[in-house]
């Protein structure tokens, strides 16, 4: 792996170091914090031979056979200092309790290659650690006195009252704990990415899938998703977004066109009515006779986009309950022609799958120069039973929710059934990613949602009376059908094109719809 992808991981998973790093060296602070001060003090002592040997030969000459071991006479020296007698003696000299005598400890130290002791002395009290430990020396001095006339102890330097504690450190402590914390939140931003199997960049899920990125759809507010961003709001970022959909799906079908084409998701809530929804629009919008069709006989929406009941569609035509034309509804802003999904049905995947239903595509693309499906997620039989049926197949993906292992199993099963996945689009892309290519020339998406809901209300009229969002079923006008129209128009409800009472059906369903 090189050094750049450490460095993405590390700006991806930023937060885990961050928090890592202030709840340690926060709780480091706190503990340092709380730990009483240290000082230490020291008494230096040095070992010399006693001037006592220079005046008697006999001494001299005695003195010269111990001379060689003043090293191990300094340790000696060092050992007694530091002994439970010496410090007890004095203890009782000083008249201290027994809880003052617990806080001290009493340490020594050679130089080496010299015959120089350092006596250290540490406790929480200052003045009373600089008086034990000149005291220790005075008791040490006295006692080597009694021991050898060879070699003398001597008092080189007084301990002085120290100014700052040696304990708690707080440099040392932050520092460690600024560095062990960064080292640790590097560590588990890399094990978490490592164990992380879901797909987040446009590349890979586009490797994965073996198939190219063909649409970027910006992050929508929950009451844009669910309108006609189309025609709400043309010019703004995700209507781009959609017309350059559309623009990738045509160049897409260059030598074959596309006539049917199947959105779906590899799971529920990706967004794929919306997509299917706003890109019939857009494929209205540039001069097309467009089909927009619910195929979702699991979970359908679209009529709610249309704020239309969902009481005629697909599953009553495939039932034969009623014909196609009465089961088209066509939208005058929009431009669409729709088929809502109708009755559900107990078995969609056996009715999507029939022949009837490939007929009734069969006569769609006859009028109408695309026609879209909106399918149920390929998690189910229905998504994959369609899918044989169109030109084409548009796999909606929202990067951080697809998981790696689903993704494969999606793919092998793309690959057993032969299904022509003709591009992917990345659905609910946030700003400032690498895949959100529309920010740097277009207006920011959440400027328009906001301005969406502001003329909400003011637009709340104009909204009733063309069924939510520019839907406006008009049916053709007969003698026997202009009253049941007008009466339609006054509920406000929308009404097929041609129901079964409406007088003289016109069978040029491509005039009569599109």
């Amino acid at each position: 792996m090189e050094l750049i992808s450490f460095l993405k991981i590390f700006l991806k998973r930023w937060w885990i170091i961050v928090l890592i790093f202030l709840v340690t060296v926060g709780s480091t602070a706190i503990f340092t914090w709380r730990q009483n001060p240290t000082y230490s003090v020291t008494t230096t002592f040095v070992v010399s031979p006693s001037s006592t040997i220079f005046s008697d030969p006999r001494s001299f000459l005695s003195g010269l056979d111990v001379l060689g071991g003043r090293v191990s006479v300094a340790n000696t020296y060092s050992d007694i200092a530091t002994s439970r007698r010496i410090k007890n003696d004095t203890i009782d000299a000083l008249g201290l309790n027994p809880v003052q005598a617990e806080t001290l400890d009493v340490g020594s130290k050679i130089l080496a290659g010299t015959n120089v002791i350092y006596i250290t002395v540490e406790g929480p009290d200052p003045s009373l650690i600089t008086t034990f430990a000149n005291k220790l020396g005075e008791t040490t001095v006295k006692y080597v006195e009694e021991l050898y006339g060879v070699y003398d102890l001597k008092i080189l330097d007084l301990a002085e009252i120290p100014v700052f504690p040696i304990k708690p450190n707080w440099k040392l402590n932050l520092a460690l704990a600024a560095v062990l914390s960064l080292a640790v939140g590097m560590g588990i931003s890399f094990l978490v990415e490592y164990m992380d199997d879901t797909l987040r960049e446009p590349d890979e899920i586009s490797q994965l899938f073996q198939a190219p990125l063909i649409g970027f759809i910006p992050v929508m507010s929950k009451a844009a998703a669910h309108s006609l961003y189309m025609v709400k709001l043309p010019q703004s970022v995700v209507a781009e977004a959609f017309r350059s959909l559309r623009t990738n799906l045509e160049f897409a079908s260059v030598d074959k066109p596309l006539k049917t084409i199947l959105v779906t998701s590899n799971g529920s809530s990706d967004g794929k009515s919306s997509i299917a929804t706003n890109l019939a629009v857009a494929f209205a919008q540039s001069g097309k006779k467009v089909v927009l069709l619910d195929a979702d006989l699991r979970r359908p929406s679209l009529h709610g986009f249309f704020s239309i009941p969902n009481q005629t569609g697909i599953s009553d035509i495939i039932r034969g309950q009623v014909s196609l034309e009465e089961a088209i509804y066509r939208s005058a802003k929009g431009g669409v022609a729709l088929i809502l999904a109708g009755p559900l049905p107990p078995n969609p995947a056996e009715m999507l799958g029939s022949k009837k239903m490939e007929n009734i595509l069969a006569s769609l693309e006859e009028i109408a120069d695309v026609v879209i499906l909106d399918s149920a997620p390929l998690l189910v039989a229905d998504a994959w039973a369609l899918s044989a049926k169109v030109d084409g197949v548009v796999l909606v993906v929202e990067p951080g929710r697809l998981k790696r292992k689903t993704a494969q199993a999606i793919m092998d099963r793309i690959q057993l059934s032969r299904v022509r996945i003709v591009g992917l689009v990345l659905n609910r892309v946030k700003k400032g990613s690498e895949s959100d290519y529309y920010s740097g020339y277009l207006a920011d998406a959440s400027k328009y949602d906001s301005q969406a809901s502001n003329k909400r209300k003011a637009n709340l009229q104009d909204i009733q009376s063309t069924s939510g969002l520019g839907l406006s079923l008009i049916p053709k006008k007969t003698p026997g059908n202009s009253h049941r129209f007008r009466n339609a128009q006054k509920q406000n409800k929308p009404t097929p094109i041609n129901e079964p009472n409406s007088g003289e059906i016109n069978r040029n369903i491509s005039n009569k719809l599109l």
